[in-house]
């Protein structure tokens, strides 16, 4: 079994250019035409990196024998409600000042992923929040 080095190159862009956004803004003084312009472009690339990477898994589960185990999330069967969910989680996460984890891990259990692997990922999530948030504080 090969390691998703693809995967884990993502997750560490994604987070990189998130955190070179939080300088960036820094850097601008707030509600000003190039602060909103620097908000909202992150989201479109967001989306695009987050629907190739949900193609690649759903190519990744049809191409590779027993890559579909118990208790791992079946891609083909990933609908719009988990994603507007997982949106809603971002939102009140953001708005409560929680590490996302507390309200991620109970959607992950029910898709039906093992409480290790959930436990395993909200803690992941809980890490990458907290670490842009220092580089936030950092950064101001």
């Amino acid at each position: 079994y090969d390691y998703p080095w693809i995967i884990i190159v993502i997750v560490i862009s994604i987070w990189i250019a998130y955190a070179i956004m939080y300088v960036l803004l820094s850097l601008l003084s707030d509600c000003s035409w190039e602060y909103y312009q620097i908000c909202l472009g992150y989201y479109p690339l967001l989306a695009l990196v987050l629907y190739f990477s949900l193609k690649y898994l759903q190519w990744r589960q049809d191409t590779t024998n027993n890559m579909h185990v118990v208790g791992d999330i079946n891609f083909h069967e990933f609908s719009l409600l988990v994603c507007v969910l997982v949106a809603i989680i971002g939102v009140l996460c953001s708005l409560l000042g929680l590490g996302g984890g507390e309200l991620l891990g109970p959607l992950l259990l029910w898709l039906k992923v093992l409480p290790q692997s959930s436990s395993a990922s909200t803690g992941v999530i809980s890490l990458f929040n907290a670490a842009s948030t220092v580089i936030y504080y950092l950064a101001n």
